[in-house]
């Protein structure tokens, strides 16, 4: 399906797939969770993939590489058209050995990507890996992906160097690792749901898409923050932030202020 304004849609997990015209740009895409099953449990919820549709091209965004969000064989199906994947220089290498064409690209270097630009931003991991936000704009608006970001002090800058956002996906389950071979820390390692609103807060978002929660939820190793999604409406109502959600999937026109599905 052709789209004659942007617009966005949130697949599985952190996927958010942006559609302009006969382009097609997807962030974070994850389709193989059978291997993420070891540490992140079983799927508790459908994953949805992207189909091509009638799009003549598709490009991938990467945030970071962390399995549940590099999944190879998902990019590998999506990319078509002289489409590429685009990610920060330290995980380039790692992407590229999969046999995919890689553009590098520095924190706020702005690129144009079909009829969208794409900036990287700041972001932080819970562990210390490279990881950044994208900022994907357009003549209708901004949105920012957050990847599974922990708070940090760039929102600020990202809303003065790259706003307005207008749409923030952010992470909201707040999980907490105890990963085998790691002193364990009882400190989320993504945002939780009062940290993703006063997020979009910062950047002066008028809507907040929530992402990477419920699908995964494996105590000791991997626990997600309890009524993750109950709490997060709660606290936008409070902040007068609309909340994209429906279930699995949101999807709006860039520009507009309430979703409608």
């Amino acid at each position: 399906m052709t789209t004659d304004t942007p617009t966005y849609q949130h697949l599985a997990w952190a996927g958010v797939e942006l559609r302009w015209g006969s382009h097609r740009v997807l962030i974070d895409p994850l389709e193989d969770v059978a291997r993420l099953a070891g540490m992140l449990g079983a799927p508790r919820a459908e994953v949805r993939s992207s189909e091509r549709g009638d799009a003549t091209r598709t490009d991938v965004l990467l945030t970071h590489a962390h399995a549940d969000h590099f999944d190879p064989a998902a990019i590998a199906r999506a990319l078509h058209g002289g489409g590429a994947v685009w990610c920060m220089p330290e995980i380039a290498a790692e992407v590229e050995a999969h046999a995919v064409p890689v553009h590098a690209v520095e924190l706020y270097e702005e690129q144009r990507i079909g009829p969208f630009s794409a900036r990287p931003v700041p972001a932080q991991d819970w562990h210390a890996d490279p990881q950044v936000s994208w900022v994907v704009g357009s003549r209708e608006g901004r949105l920012i992906h957050g990847g599974d970001t922990m708070w940090h002090g760039h929102w600020w800058r990202i809303a003065e160097l790259a706003g307005p956002i207008d749409i923030a996906c952010l992470p909201i389950n707040g999980f907490i690792a105890h990963w085998p071979g790691l002193e364990s820390a009882d400190v989320p390692g993504s945002l939780t749901p009062h940290q993703a609103v006063e997020a979009a807060h910062v950047l002066g978002a008028h809507t907040l898409c929530p992402m990477h929660f419920g699908l995964f939820d494996n105590p000791p190793l991997y626990q997600q923050t309890a009524r993750a999604l109950e709490s997060l409406l709660e606290l936008a109502e409070r902040r007068g932030i609309a909340v994209a959600q429906r279930g699995a999937i949101a999807r709006a026109s860039m520009n507009c202020s309430a979703v409608a599905v």
